[in-house]
């Protein structure tokens, strides 16, 4: 039986970016199916190739977290219909379609495979959209929002099944389409992959790791103005690391310089996935950070579960499900964006206390162990197919 996976930014282990397609996809693979995944990169060419079982197809197109607006529109049209002329040669007998957002356009591949085929598709919402670019005001014109709404809806209306990826957004789209089935299966733990390393001492810097998308939306200004507090403040024993690519790189980078953060912030090249354990095995936590508004505590950061799986105490600047998480499994604190001071002092509570670090990281294993690993959340995937 065949399965069309539509990812327009699929990743396996040895690429920079997510592998929760990958996970899904190999279980697929494992559970039997054929999978052919259509996705996207940055070559000249197309290109088809198998991988772990998957058949990959990989459309020509261009992208980049630094194109502007129209660019990014340009190259998710390209997307669907480079999409819909693969599908055309190989999904006809699909027994189902999965695909996965953003963008949002991703699911028009996925409605013309149900009404010319009537391959039924799971939709899956990693991002909520069109509610998250309005909200933040980066879909300005009211005609484009009209689309992507009614659009949105569309999809939803047609699918068989709805996966949300967080608690709030499975709550805000029971309610929108009370007669769909929605599913919430957050982002995966890859426990097997990442391996814990509690030997940390107080001796040794105290290294908060940053690692994912560098954006608009991130707010990593709220990580600097802490490291400037805490060089002014003499904390040399903390460290601020950050790993990733974004349109606001460039700009704090250079913010890192003009401040003199250098003796406490270290920027660090994009790594694949494979190299992903031996840096986390170097730091005793991660940071999780999104600018405060109440649309952004909606998100499931793929980097949160890796944190988890790498037994890490993790931080956040975001309230909502993340900070109650984290709270409730005694495996971090919440540092509140608006006050850098206090933020500090809840850092070094932990920089300070061995004990403390060591109790919170194995609590975030065994959170991830039993809550949120690849086996068990593919396994109820596989479930509801």
């Amino acid at each position: 039986m065949k399965i069309i996976y539509l990812h327009q930014y699929f990743r396996t282990p040895e690429e920079i970016g997510a592998s929760r397609s990958y996970y899904i996809a190999k279980a697929f693979c494992d559970a039997g199916y054929k999978v052919i995944m259509i996705t996207t990169h940055n070559e000249k060419n197309y290109a088809k190739k198998q991988y772990e079982g998957i058949e990959i197809h990989y459309l020509p197109i261009y992208y980049s977290n630094h194109l502007g607006f129209w660019a990014r529109i340009y190259a998710f049209l390209k997307y669907c219909w480079q999409s819909i002329s693969i599908l055309k040669k190989v999904g006809s007998d699909a027994k189902f379609c999965y695909a996965t957002s953003t963008p949002l356009t991703v699911g028009w591949v996925a409605l013309y495979a149900w009404y010319r085929f009537r391959v039924p598709y799971y939709f899956e919402v990693r991002d909520a959209w069109p509610e998250i670019p309005i909200a933040l005001k980066q879909l300005k014109s009211i005609f484009l929002q009209k689309i992507a709404q009614y659009s949105a809806a569309q999809i939803y209306k047609n699918a068989q099944k709805i996966i949300t990826l967080s608690p709030p957004t499975q709550t805000y789209l029971e309610k929108k389409y009370p007669q769909k089935k929605i599913l919430m299966i957050p982002n995966m733990a890859d426990t097997q992959y990442f391996q814990p390393n509690f030997s940390f001492s107080t001796n040794e810097p105290f290294i908060v790791l940053y690692a994912g998308t560098i954006g608009y939306a991130n707010h990593l200004e709220s990580l600097l103005t802490i490291a400037k507090e805490a060089i002014e403040q003499g904390k040399h024993n903390l460290q601020f690391w950050l790993i990733g690519e974004g349109k606001e790189k460039e700009r704090l980078q250079k913010n890192t310089i003009q401040q003199n953060l250098q003796t406490v912030v270290k920027w660090l090249d994009p790594l694949p996935k494979k190299q992903l354990p031996e840096l986390y095995a170097k730091v005793q936590a991660i940071y999780i950070s999104f600018l405060p508004h109440p649309i952004l505590e909606w998100n499931s950061p793929n980097k949160f579960f890796e944190g988890l799986a790498a037994g890490k105490i993790c931080f956040t600047n975001t309230k909502g499900w993340l900070k109650n998480t984290i709270e409730q499994h005694n495996i971090g604190a919440y540092l509140p964006p608006e006050n850098p001071k206090q933020s500090l002092l809840t850092l070094c509570t932990f920089a300070e206390d061995y004990s403390k670090v060591k109790k919170g990281q194995q609590n975030a294993r065994l959170l991830a162990e039993k809550e949120f690993s690849t086996t068990l959340l593919c396994q109820k995937i596989i479930a509801e197919l």
